[in-house]
This record gives structure tokens, C-alpha cells and sequence, in this order.
């Protein structure tokens, strides 16, 4: 398999970049690029050379067709993304980016993005709701340090369901697939900081998932 080109695209929240960084560094067959949203937006004809487009990102709203010229880029290169070729995978936070905007929670199958509470630093145990899916294939059930988000669940047409967890706390699912127009799109809640980044199985999901958004799994 050829390495595949991955732009991991942030802004809006805060992060360990460090240990972001060597997190997309282990990860065999991808060769990643932490980029800001603004500099993907602004880099023209280079957002093509993508094979994977990794959201990391939380901007609030919607992207408006007014301001500055980049903004009103964003929200055309996002609706652009369902007749594209690239695949998506939407990480942690990027499920709730543009919370009022309906285009995104189409995108990763939620079409109430309700958002009511976090938690950081619990103790989950994920279960593995189909093993048969190439991402989850042979994987065991494990535990995990991470962030957990209070919030309606994926919609149950369209979305394929991975990973789950029972937490007071937390929303039920973390992990599932689906298709936006005929890109795949891997959406996976996991991944708040370094305590989740640097499990084996965390990371195993994370690439997994992008090597399938690909086509490549």
C-alpha cells in the first residue's frame, strides 16, 4: 500500500501539540499534516493532493459566505466535500464543529447535535458493537482515559455503529461510519488528549479509520 496523504485539519480549540503531533507520527502508512483551517482554506489547488481529510477542528456557527474572502471559502470547500474523491474522518471535537450549522450534522450522521455537558478524565470501557468492520476487525474491548460528551446520539439510519461505551456521562456511541454523498466518513469520538492518544488501541482505531475513509482497508 502507498503511504496516504493526510491533512488533519484544527482550529477553535486548544491542544497538545507535541504529543498531537508524534500521535500522527506512529501512525504506519500516513504521512499527516497538522495544518490550520485557514491555511487548508487558503492553500488552494493543494487541498486536492489529499487522500484523507482528518478534522480535529470546533468552530462555532456556520461558516458565513461573508467577512474575509477565506471564510466564505470554507463553507463553499465544505459543501464541496460529498462530490469529491478524499476521505473524511471527523475526530473528537470535529463532530461538534459548526453546531448550527445542519450541513455538518448531516455530514457525521447527527441530526441533533445537542450539546449539553462534558466530563475529562473518566475511565471508560469500550465495547466493540461489530467486529466484523475492517476498523474494528480482531480487536478485544478495552479501557480508555479520555473526555466523555453529554449528547443526543448518531441518527440510527445511515450510520454504521463500531465502538460504544456505558458511562453515566457519556453518550453512548464513539464510533461509527457512514457515507456523505459517496465519500466515507469515519466519525470517532474518542481522542481529547494525550491519555487516550497514546493507547495502542486508540490509535489502532484512529488509523484504521483513516486507511478506510481511503478506500485503502
Amino acid at each position: 500500500m502507498s503511504t496516504l496523504q493526510v491533512a488533519v485539519i484544527t482550529t477553535g480549540h486548544g491542544y497538545d501539540v507535541p504529543n498531537f503531533h508524534r500521535l500522527f507520527r506512529s501512525l504506519s502508512g500516513l504521512d499527516c499534516y497538522v495544518q490550520n483551517l485557514e491555511d487548508f482554506i487558503a492553500s488552494g489547488k493543494a487541498q486536492s493532493s489529499y487522500d484523507v481529510l482528518c478534522f480535529y477542528h470546533m468552530p462555532g456557527g456556520e461558516p458565513t459566505l461573508e467577512g474575509v474572502a477565506w471564510q466564505g471559502r470554507v463553507r463553499a470547500s465544505m459543501e464541496k466535500l460529498k462530490e469529491g474523491s478524499q476521505g473524511i474522518v471527523a475526530l473528537h471535537h470535529g463532530i461538534l464543529a459548526w453546531l448550527g450549522w445542519d450541513y455538518w450534522g448531516e455530514l457525521v450522521g447527527m441530526s441533533d447535535r445537542t450539546f449539553e455537558d462534558y466530563h475529562h478524565d473518566e475511565t471508560m470501557h469500550i465495547d466493540i458493537t461489530d467486529g466484523s468492520h475492517p476498523i474494528t476487525n480482531g480487536l478485544e474491548p478495552w479501557d480508555i482515559i479520555d473526555e466523555t460528551y453529554e449528547m443526543p446520539e448518531p441518527d440510527t439510519a445511515g450510520n454504521q455503529l463500531l465502538l460504544t461505551v456505558n458511562h453515566p456521562q457519556s453518550m453512548k456511541a464513539v464510533a461509527w461510519t457512514r457515507t456523505h454523498g459517496k465519500v466515507p466518513v469515519f466519525c470517532y469520538q474518542l481522542g481529547h488528549d494525550n491519555q487516550a492518544w497514546e493507547n495502542e488501541s486508540f490509535r489502532t482505531v484512529l488509523e484504521r479509520g483513516i486507511k478506510w475513509s481511503a478506500g485503502k482497508l
